[in-house]
């Protein structure tokens, strides 16, 4: 993994799929090659393979260092189609068991002793619909709502 800067296993177990600067780049883990999946991103960061293997999830700052604003981008594995933006903002996304929703983290400003805080929370969008609803209530979205995992159930 030397020179890339975050990864994550493809679903057949076959390679891995890595961010690198502004690239993600699919790796056969028995020959070593490489091709690019998609270039020019910006900063690339966290990819997550679907369960089904059809479509990659990852966090972009399309602006680089420059306007750093993360969003949550879909990346077809399967075929040659365009990569799309699903939602802005968002952070780490992990797949649910059946590859329609998307779990992922964002900063958000709550209101705490009449001061704007922000914290982070968890966020679950249906891919179809685009619709986006919060998963942890307010009253516990303090705790540190970091990397989100998903159970292979869908629990």
């Amino acid at each position: 993994t030397a020179g890339f800067d975050t990864f994550c296993w493809t679903r057949d177990g076959r390679g891995f799929i890595a961010t690198r600067g502004d690239q993600l780049v699919r790796i056969d883990a028995d020959t070593g090659q490489s091709s690019v999946i998609a270039r020019n991103l910006g900063i690339v960061r966290f990819p997550e393979s679907s369960p089904d293997g059809k479509t990659l999830a990852a966090s972009v700052a399309p602006g680089g260092d420059s306007g750093r604003t993360w969003a949550i981008w879909l990346f077809p594995l399967a075929s040659d189609g365009a990569p799309r933006e699903l939602v802005a903002p968002g952070y780490d996304p992990t797949w649910s068991a059946d590859s329609q929703r998307l779990i992922y983290e964002w900063s958000v400003e709550v209101s705490r002793d009449g001061f704007r805080v922000p914290i982070r929370a968890l966020f679950e969008i249906d891919i179809a619909t685009r619709v986006v609803t919060r998963v942890m209530p307010e009253e516990t979205s303090g705790i540190g709502a970091f990397s989100p995992q998903t159970s292979r159930d869908g629990r």
